[in-house]
């Protein structure tokens, strides 16, 4: 978990550097959005799997 945390400040430290300055056009928002909904409806699939659906499946395994 350690190293975890170490690469992602580095790429925080990465993403943090300066960039050279443009203006956002309507692609760049719908990108944006679009990539939000998909790391939200992964993250909710993911929570829904592994809270509802493994302990399920577990208990189910484990009485066969």
């Amino acid at each position: 978990m350690v190293w975890r945390n170490v690469l992602l400040a580095a790429f925080l430290g990465v993403a943090a550097l300066p960039w050279s300055p443009r203006s956002l056009n309507l692609t760049d928002l719908l990108t944006i959005v679009a990539g939000l909904t998909v790391v939200i409806t992964l993250y909710a699939s993911a929570d829904r799997l592994f809270g509802d659906v493994m302990p399920k499946t577990l208990m189910l395994r484990s009485h066969s």
